[in-house]
């Protein structure tokens, strides 16, 4: 019985002991202090920073920033994925009609033109590119749609400038009129 109670005891002393020892350490923890080189300021890490300490950080960020190299290509793009270059858009297509869609920015490579929201109905669509070699828009394909489609082309690297191609696409020939939606991806 004795020994029982010793058990009982030790535990609830560990177990006081380690919940203390915690609280410490984070108590403690919460309090820290870091200097900073520049100078003899002393920057808090918490909630009280002094106007100094927010200019001497971004003085720091700023030289740092400065003697890294930023890329200026484009976006990495997933791998086999389809990464949307232009927003969903609305466009009324009527027989006898081009309606043209917004321009857009494509990386070369393929691009694809996702229609949706569009009723039973058949139409042709243009792809054109702008061309640097004779300074307008070429078209590059043409697909036929049957309501909602993904249309997908590939851009030839004569397109290409600088890496990147404008885009636009027209929609002809439709049965009858209606009003679709389309996104563009790369």
């Amino acid at each position: 019985m004795e020994m029982e109670i010793e058990s009982k005891l030790f535990t609830s002393k560990t177990f006081f002991l380690l919940v203390f020892s915690l609280f410490l350490i984070i108590f403690f923890n919460s309090k820290a202090y870091a200097s900073e080189e520049s100078g003899s300021e002393k920057v808090k890490l918490g909630s009280d920073f002094t106007e100094s300490s927010i200019i001497s950080q971004k003085d720091n960020a700023q030289s740092i920033l400065s003697e890294v190299d930023l890329p200026i290509d484009p976006p990495e793009r997933g791998p086999g994925e389809w990464d949307a270059i232009s927003s969903k858009q609305k466009l009324t297509i009527k027989p006898n009609y081009a309606a043209s869609t917004v321009y857009v920015t494509s990386y070369g490579g393929n691009v694809m033109l996702r229609i949706s929201e569009a009723k039973v109905n058949f139409f042709a669509v243009y792809l054109y590119g702008y061309d640097p070699a004779k300074k307008l828009y070429e078209k590059i394909g043409s697909k036929y749609g049957y309501g909602i489609e993904d249309l997908k082309w590939s851009i030839p690297d004569s397109f290409l400038l600088n890496g990147s191609v404008s885009l636009y696409a027209q929609v002809v020939y439709p049965d009858y009129q209606d009003t679709i939606t389309y996104q563009f991806f790369d």
